[in-house]
C-alpha cells in the first residue's frame, strides 16, 4: 500500500511539474526549517514528512471540481466523524511524540485539505493527518486562511487543483507566503 501510495505521490509532483505547478523557487523542508523564499519557520507549524507527507483523494479531480470539491458542503461529507477523528488525533500525537500534551493545543489537521482534494483519512490511515499547534503566528488559524484562499482560487478556475495540492503537500507556510499571506500580515493565528 505505502510502495502505491509513493508512486502515486511521484507521478503527481511529477505531473506538477511537467504542468508548470511548480512555483520554481526552494521551499522550506518542513522537517528542517530551514530558509526558503518564505524565510525561516519554525518547524512545529510544520508537518514532520517521513510522518505526514500529504495524501489526495483519487475520487477528486480537475475535471470532477464542479461535481465535488465546489459544490457547498462536500467536502463536510467526506469528513471522518468525531469519534474517528479525535482517534485519529490521539494516534498522531503518539506519532510526533506529544503524549501528555493536550490535545485542545492542536487541530487534527488534514495537511492537502479535503475541501482541495485531500485524502480524508476515513480508513484509518494518517498520511495525510497531523497535529498541527493552534498557538503561535503561524498555527492552525493561519493554514485555515490559506486554505480557503486557495480554494477560491481553484474553484474559480484561477489556479489547477494539482498546483494547490503541491503547495500544501511540500511546504503550506511558502505557499501561504507566495500568495501574499492571505488572511493576514505576519500571521492569523492567535500567540
Amino acid at each position: 500500500m505505502n510502495g502505491v501510495r509513493i508512486r502515486r505521490s511521484a507521478v503527481v509532483l511529477a505531473l506538477v511539474a511537467v504542468v508548470g505547478g511548480c512555483s520554481g523557487g526552494a521551499v522550506t523542508l518542513p522537517s528542517t526549517g530551514q530558509p526558503g523564499p518564505a524565510g525561516p519557520v519554525p518547524p512545529r507549524y510544520l508537518p514532520r514528512r517521513d510522518l505526514t507527507p500529504g495524501g489526495t483523494n483519487p475520487k477528486v479531480t480537475q475535471a470532477n471540481i464542479r461535481q465535488t470539491i465546489c459544490v457547498p458542503g462536500w467536502s463536510a461529507r467526506q469528513r471522518p466523524s468525531r469519534t474517528r477523528s479525535a482517534t485519529l488525533k490521539r494516534r498522531v500525537m503518539r506519532l510526533y511524540g506529544y503524549q501528555g500534551q493536550p490535545p485542545s493545543r492542536y487541530e487534527g489537521d488534514h495537511l492537502v485539505p479535503i475541501s482541495l482534494g485531500g485524502d480524508p483519512e476515513t480508513n484509518g490511515r494518517t498520511e495525510n493527518y497531523w497535529p498541527e499547534p493552534w498557538a503561535g503566528p503561524y498555527g492552525a488559524r493561519t493554514k485555515d486562511d490559506y486554505e480557503h484562499w486557495a480554494y477560491e482560487q481553484v474553484c474559480a478556475g484561477r489556479m489547477p487543483l494539482v498546483e494547490a495540492q503541491h503547495a500544501f503537500a511540500t511546504n503550506w507556510y511558502a505557499g501561504w507566503v507566495r500568495a501574499g499571506r492571505p488572511g493576514g500580515g505576519s500571521g492569523g493565528g492567535s500567540s
